[in-house]
């Protein structure tokens, strides 16, 4: 019983002082001075809506130069800051084997186009004269062999020789046959031309044999590397008596007139990204020196990149600098600033005056001295103004960072109005 007593006047202590609390509050917005706020007044004003992100200045043509074909470096004719010209020779390197390879390869196109041209034109009279000769003299070769054969198949049957000099009589008519076989065969191809399969295979053997010569004199032209462009030699990796592999990346040159910005832009600032907004550009190398350049291009996919503790998704972006930017290097890192819309001289309140609740933006105007809650539709904003496009007017004062206790018809007194 005495438990129950004590939760009962618990219960009416909380209740009253829930009602004080509650009476405290309506005394003091009908007190004369009402509750203390911020304001500031609706203003007609520049609004610039921009992104803030980070980028790396380079060369939009520059180039490496690398190794074609392997060697050991003889020469580097260069170092960082030389001005070169296009085809100016930049580094040298010694392959004696490949001036050999040249050479061999040169002599086997000699050969392969002399046949060739021996085949399209055709046998010499004294080629077919030779090959008839030949031929007639297979003929009394084979007759004399066969000759030969009877007397020795004669004299074998009555016993007078061995069967042995029977078997070798034999043996020499069938290769006098070959031979006859063989003269009959050169003799026609000499009087029938060349077949159009022959000249086919010989054009192709040529074809192969001018590929591989001028592969090798490739290789023997990538022993003189040369620069790519006109510009600035940026850097140079090579040292001499290096032995260097194709693809060894040996220097790298750049035009300064082709400096570009090359930034990553945050996923959710991406969205409002396009070609030709304006970009204001700062760097600590530069400090108190502002340079003014364009997107230029905004690439079409977002790209993730991970890390071990998060990703990060962005979407990359060329700037191109709108005029000469001498205290700009390749490789600076700076601060840029792009201007995604700007609207002259439209009504703007603070930031902190806009509330939202799901998803309706309001905010509270003071009229007579009275919060009065008002839904606004918003335009452009940055981070300190947002533009009102419908709601409010010029000169209408409204309450900073409203608390809870700001309701619709609290009195209130503004304390101080935000410029």
């Amino acid at each position: 019983m005495g438990k129950r007593v004590l939760t009962i006047a618990g219960i009416i202590a909380v209740i009253g002082i829930i009602g004080a609390i509650i009476t405290a509050n309506i005394y003091r917005t009908r007190q004369p001075g009402g509750l203390s706020v911020k304001a500031a007044r609706v203003e007609k004003r520049d609004l610039t809506t921009t992104i803030l992100t980070t980028g790396r200045v380079e060369l939009a043509g520059e180039q490496e130069v690398t190794a074609t074909t392997a060697g050991q470096v003889a020469a580097v004719l260069v170092q960082p800051g030389d001005r070169v010209t296009n085809g100016q020779t930049l580094i040298r390197l010694e392959a004696p084997d490949l001036a050999d390879k040249v050479r061999e390869a040169e002599a086997a196109v000699e050969v392969a186009r002399a046949n060739l041209a021996k085949a399209r034109e055709g046998a010499r009279p004294e080629e077919v004269t030779a090959a008839q000769i030949a031929r007639e003299q297979a003929g009394v070769n084979l007759a004399e062999a066969q000759k030969k054969l009877e007397r020795t198949r004669e004299l074998a049957a009555a016993g007078a020789v061995p069967a042995a000099d029977l078997e070798a009589a034999q043996n020499e008519v069938a290769r006098q046959k070959l031979q006859v076989a063989e003269a009959e065969a050169k003799l026609q191809a000499l009087t029938a031309g060349p077949r159009p399969g022959d000249i086919a295979a010989l054009e192709a053997q040529l074809h192969q044999a001018e590929l591989a010569a001028t592969a090798a004199r490739e290789q023997l032209a990538g022993t003189t590397l040369v620069a790519p462009i006109k510009g600035t030699v940026l850097e140079v990796t090579a040292r001499v008596g290096q032995w260097v592999t194709p693809g060894t990346t040996l220097l790298r040159v750049g035009d300064p007139a082709t400096m570009q910005i090359r930034a990553n832009v945050a996923e959710a600032d991406s969205g409002n990204l396009q070609p030709g907004q304006a970009v204001a550009i700062t760097g600590r190398a530069f400090w108190g020196t502002t340079y003014q350049g364009k997107v230029a291009r905004v690439a079409p996919a977002a790209v993730t990149r991970q890390s071990q503790q998060s990703s990060e998704t962005t979407v990359e972006a060329v700037i191109a600098l709108a005029g000469p930017a001498p205290l700009l290097k390749p490789g600076y890192s700076v601060d840029l600033k792009v201007t995604i819309a700007s609207k002259p001289q439209t009504l703007t309140v603070p930031f902190e005056a806009v509330q939202e609740e799901k998803g309706q933006r309001y905010v509270y105007r003071i009229v007579d001295g009275k919060a009065q809650k008002v839904v606004v539709q918003t335009g452009l904003e940055n981070e300190l103004y947002i533009e009102v496009t419908a709601g409010l007017q010029a000169g209408d004062q409204v309450i900073l960072n409203p608390t809870d206790k700001i309701q619709d018809g609290v009195t209130v007194k503004p304390e101080g109005e935000k410029q």
